[in-house]
């Protein structure tokens, strides 16, 4: 059932999900054990308990969770109560992002939003300022949306012209663009390095093998600078020890330990200061 949400009611009521967590993260395991092949989640029933199990599950599974909430703390109190926001950021999570819409039930606000971003590259998006079709924007008073942004959580508002979503911050402060490429950014440097690893002509324990380890993984760095994605400045870098300098031990297992590279993350500007003068 589709219940619209008067907005002036959120300053004089406390509006809630209550119902209680019925296993999702047994169930979480159970789907992730069939099939691994997925990476972001919402759930359609996001209670408190719900959204605080499920956070507490894709911390360590390495998912990306857009958790929509009704709660109305969320906006009417100040950071650490007892709200699902205040949750999320004192549990200091990176991979679950609270947002706040009084029509969440059934608007699928975490939905929207992730269509919206998932479709760009990696890396090359800011989750500011999207415009979710159909999700209209919160009649936010200043108190309440300092309320939403002191929890690291999120919300809809209205721009000139555009409802824009800010800021796709999860409840450690990290911009969901920034947890994204991570994830990314370690899936692309892994394959690149087995697909060397799998060619028919050996990878030599030489310095010219590692050297060529070393090349796999800068083709990545370098391709995700042309993207945009990573800073130019400083350039992207890999180390790699010498062949003689590896130890006995791993030259016999043939594992080739320290390599480590270095990039900067391009970010994107959601906020801009400017002074004017105007003369006459």
């Amino acid at each position: 059932v589709a219940v619209s949400v008067d907005e002036s009611c959120v300053a004089r009521c406390a509006i809630k999900q209550d119902h209680v967590d019925p296993g999702i993260a047994t169930d979480l395991a159970a789907i992730l054990l069939e099939d691994d092949d997925w990476y972001a989640l919402v759930t359609i029933f996001s209670s408190e308990a719900v959204i605080n199990a499920a956070a507490a599950w894709v911390e360590t599974a390495e998912k990306f969770y857009f958790a929509a909430s009704l709660d109305s703390a969320i906006a009417t109190t100040t950071d650490g109560g007892t709200d699902v926001a205040s949750d999320n950021d004192g549990s200091n999570y990176t991979r679950t992002f609270v947002a706040y819409h009084p029509e969440a039930a059934y608007n699928h606000f975490d939905a929207a939003w992730l269509g919206m971003r998932l479709s760009l590259d990696p890396g090359t998006e800011n989750w500011a300022f999207a415009q979710p079709a159909g999700i209209r924007a919160v009649s936010l008073t200043p108190t309440h949306r300092t309320n939403i942004v002191a929890k690291s959580a999120n919300s809809i508002e209205a721009g000139p012209g555009r409802d824009v979503t800010f800021y796709g911050t999860s409840g450690s402060g990290d911009y969901a663009d920034f947890i994204r490429f991570k994830d990314f950014l370690k899936a692309r440097v892994g394959e690149a390095v087995f697909d060397l690893l799998t060619q028919p002509e050996k990878v030599a324990f030489t310095d010219e093998g590692i050297n060529r380890v070393k090349a796999a993984i800068l083709a990545v760095l370098r391709a995700n600078v042309l993207s945009g994605a990573l800073a130019a400045d400083p350039k992207p870098t890999v180390t790699a020890p010498r062949a003689a300098d590896v130890s006995s031990t791993d030259r016999a297992h043939r594992n080739l330990p320290d390599i480590e590279f270095t990039c900067t993350y391009a970010g994107a500007v959601n906020h801009v200061e400017i002074t004017g003068r105007i003369s006459v």
